[in-house]
């Protein structure tokens, strides 16, 4: 994708997203940035957001997650966070309860959204033409994001944003956030 296809899909995403989508994101966004650790709390808001579309998959990984010792979610996930390689943080966080690559990767991308994007199979098979996110690893996905920032100039999440929204776009408002 070039940046003008970038910049219109990161739009239309955007439009599809509710308001209350948004301030989830924005919220956990500032909270583990300036707290540099995730807390059991935003552990399960981070899964309630991802898998929103997914009610199964949701209900089976939260309760996986709330296996955890919130002490151990909050210590993992910061010394995760400090590590200095991609593949180091995903293989750290991804030894808390429930955590595999996509919220792995929601964990990155939230403590840095300029860095990060979020590990989906919408965003993958647009970028890799369609071939499926099995055949690859998540690192694969991340390493492309900062290949494209570095050539566009946009951030990590807004890739991620273009590249799920025109994979995946049919999204009216009802589809994304269902309330509660």
């Amino acid at each position: 994708m070039n940046s003008e296809e970038i910049k219109k899909w990161k739009e239309k995403y955007n439009e599809c997203r509710t308001d209350e989508d948004r301030e989830i994101e924005e919220k956990l966004t500032k909270r583990i940035t300036m707290n540099k650790k995730v807390t059991m709390d935003d552990l399960k808001e981070i899964v309630r957001w991802k898998l929103a579309l997914f009610p199964p998959s949701e209900k089976k990984i939260l309760k996986d997650v709330e296996n955890n010792n919130p002490e151990k979610v909050e210590r993992v996930s910061e010394e995760a966070l400090k590590c200095s390689t991609d593949k180091e943080k995903l293989e750290k966080l991804m030894k808390i309860k429930g955590v595999g690559p996509a919220v792995a990767s929601t964990i990155l991308t939230f403590s840095a959204p300029d860095q990060y994007g979020i590990f989906d199979i919408h965003a993958f098979r647009e970028m890799f033409d369609g071939v499926d996110a099995e055949l690859y690893p998540v690192l694969k996905y991340l390493e492309q994001i900062k290949k494209i920032k570095k050539e566009t100039g946009f951030s990590g999440r807004d890739i991620d944003k273009a590249y799920f929204q025109k994979n995946f776009v049919d999204c009216p408002k009802e589809k994304i956030r269902k309330k509660q």
